[in-house]
């Protein structure tokens, strides 16, 4: 399914592109009279990232129900996007700190209950953050993105590398953070 919406993904933005220069939005195509109208103004000089607000401007002056699909769309894939992130997240303090730490004698209601908390506990935390600190929310995204590049000998020694000992993937990955 990866392959699927990567490749979804791809065929969407080559189609807005291309259909940006075919709707105005390029002077040597509007010159060879190849553009289907002018709907968009000619983006040039680095005023290629204002393709999606022209599109939805028009799209809201034209059709203004889809705009509402889009908005409904976005959100969508927001609260799916946190909801794998928030269980996730939850699972994994549940594997390692709860049943590990705090109650290792404990039964799937137990162990569903903690997945529950520890879920409300980080969605009020990121609420929390995004309210109150969007410095500190720019911070933690630059160090998710380091400490999530320090996983990478481990994946490599799992998946290619089986000479790499734990021992040396645990000190690289101290190495790295420290």
């Amino acid at each position: 399914s990866g392959l699927c919406v990567g490749l979804i993904i791809v065929f969407f933005t080559n189609a807005q592109g291309i259909a940006a220069h075919l709707l105005g939005g390029d002077e040597l195509v509007n010159a060879a009279k190849l553009n289907r109208g002018n709907i968009m103004p000619v983006l040039a000089n680095g005023a290629q990232a204002d393709i999606l607000p022209h599109y939805f401007t028009y799209i809201s002056q034209s059709m203004p129900w889809m705009i509402v699909l889009l908005a409904v769309a976005a959100i969508a894939a927001l609260h799916s996007t946190i909801a794998v992130f928030l269980t996730t997240t939850s699972g994994t303090l549940v594997r390692d700190i709860y049943i590990n730490y705090l109650d290792p004698e404990a039964d799937d209601s137990k162990q569903m209950l903690a997945a529950r908390v520890y879920s409300c506990l980080l969605l009020l935390t990121a609420l929390f953050l995004a309210t109150y600190s969007m410095t500190a929310v720019a911070l933690l995204g630059g160090l998710v993105l380091a400490f999530s590049f320090q996983l990478v000998p481990a994946l490599l020694a799992v998946a290619w590398l089986p000479w790499l000992s734990r021992q040396a993937i645990l000190l690289g990955v101290i190495a790295g953070l420290t």
